[in-house]
């Protein structure tokens, strides 16, 4: 419902709340779009950056559709030994392998896919991540915005005035997130601007009850 930068200072209050600045070692799964990456390392620079594994693994799959277009079972093999080095931790071995079929001549999923790589090769160690036992995907959030967000938002007939869908996400996320107790009932909704005046870096001044919800429409 905002742009990225809109978003980032809600973003960087939640980890407040969360205490994250305290985590003995903090991670990041992202895609590899620069708008979205660029969010959290903002918020939080110290953060191990990590590319999200099904984004990674998307973008072979069309070059082994590519590379043997009429035998999926060449497609399952080149797929399946990419996977096994990249989850192995040797992202530089399967650029390689890329760039071998990267000529003048080839399809521009190709070429593209051999830049995705080396530009994003810094946030693909899966071996040492998992080693830490750091997740490496983001299904886990994706499934509970599915089922938190989308499944309340999204009915048939459903038509939300801005306003009172941002009262019912805040209300939705206060519920799942057992932090009812600090919601206001009320008639009005006025997020405070509070939020789009911070400075990162002034954790003890602010902590818990950054957002300042201030009063929620309650809409069934």
């Amino acid at each position: 419902m905002g742009t990225a930068d809109h978003f980032a200072p809600y973003q960087y209050a939640e980890g407040l709340r969360q205490d994250v600045e305290h985590a003995v070692q903090l991670s990041s799964v992202d895609d590899g779009a620069r708008w979205i990456s660029r969010i959290p390392q903002l918020n939080f620079p110290h953060a191990i950056q990590i590319l999200d594994w099904y984004h990674a693994k998307s973008r072979l799959h069309p070059v082994a559709q590519i590379l043997w277009p009429s035998s999926p079972q060449c497609q399952a093999v080149w797929l399946g030994a990419q996977l096994t080095q990249l989850r192995g931790g040797e992202v530089k071995e399967v650029i390689q392998t890329l760039e071998q079929w990267a000529t003048p001549t080839a399809s521009e999923v190709v070429c593209t896919a051999v830049g995705y790589f080396w530009e994003n090769r810094p946030r693909m160690e899966y071996h040492a991540y998992r080693s830490s036992h750091l997740p490496i995907g983001s299904g886990t959030m994706k499934s509970g915005v599915q089922q938190v967000i989308q499944h309340r938002m999204h009915r048939p007939g459903r038509g939300w005035k801005r306003t009172c869908a941002t009262g019912m996400l805040f209300l939705l996320c206060d519920y799942h997130s057992n932090r009812t107790a600090s919601t206001k009932p009320g008639v009005n909704f006025r997020p405070s601007p509070t939020i789009l005046n911070y400075t990162r870096g002034e954790a003890g001044k602010r902590r818990a009850g950054i957002l300042g919800r201030g009063v929620i429409v309650v809409m069934s």
